[in-house]
């Protein structure tokens, strides 16, 4: 007996779908991969060396101006540094000499103000011992103006004595000089080799004398045993 299916069927009721659901992926991988292994050409080869080689000069150029940045930096720190210690030492030096200097002025000062004084009392004492004459004596108290002249006189004195004792430059000054006086005798500084050879020899000569004397004595002695 004949079977008969009940219902009418088509191919379009039937599900879309693949055989095999998992294949389709798995060869796109495969087809993937197989690009991936490629390898690269010469030409992709030479552009990236030359890429890398920029690379390097780039970094090179760059570690130049680091350098050159930092040599730079360096130096304004040196010159800093001098600055700073130059300053320091100027503002102390010049701060010091500047009160040194002051003090010296303030000193000058008060010499020149006994200087001025002192000569001052010089020239009226020279002025008073200048106008001294005998002529001016009268004949009957000519015992009392002589007295009176004496003691200009030894005010004068008194004043170039006082003022020879402040200022050392008058101390020569302070007596009479004779013909032989002393300024004109040569110091041992002045004096010349051959000149202090001569006075040496004129302090020894008479040593050796002595001591060749002795020694011809001796010498006498000995060849008389």
């Amino acid at each position: 007996m004949a079977y008969q299916h009940d219902t009418e069927f088509h191919d379009e009721d039937l599900p879309k779908t693949t055989p095999f659901p998992g294949l389709a992926p798995v060869a796109a991988g495969v087809v993937k991969g197989a690009a991936a292994s490629v390898a690269p050409s010469t030409e992709q080869l030479t552009a990236e060396v030359t890429d890398r080689a920029q690379q390097l000069v780039a970094l090179r150029e760059r570690q130049t101006q680091i350098e050159r940045a930092k040599a730079e930096l360096e130096e304004l720190r040196r010159r800093r540094a001098e600055f700073d210690t130059g300053r320091g030492e100027m503002r102390d030096r010049l701060t010091r000499s500047i009160s040194l200097l002051e003090q010296a002025e303030l000193s000058a000062r008060r010499e020149a103000e006994q200087l001025v004084k002192s000569l001052g009392s010089l020239r009226v004492a020279a002025d008073a011992v200048q106008q001294l004459s005998e002529k001016a004596w009268s004949a009957d108290n000519w015992h009392r103006d002589l007295s009176r002249d004496l003691a200009v006189i030894e005010n004068a004195r008194n004043e170039l004595n006082s003022a020879s004792l402040t200022w050392p430059v008058l101390a020569g000054n302070s007596g009479p000089a004779g013909p032989g006086a002393a300024a004109g005798k040569p110091t041992l500084e002045s004096m010349s080799f051959l000149q202090l050879a001569r006075l040496g020899l004129a302090f020894t000569w008479p040593l050796l004398l002595l001591g060749f004397l002795g020694f011809a004595a001796l010498a006498v002695l000995l060849l008389r045993k």
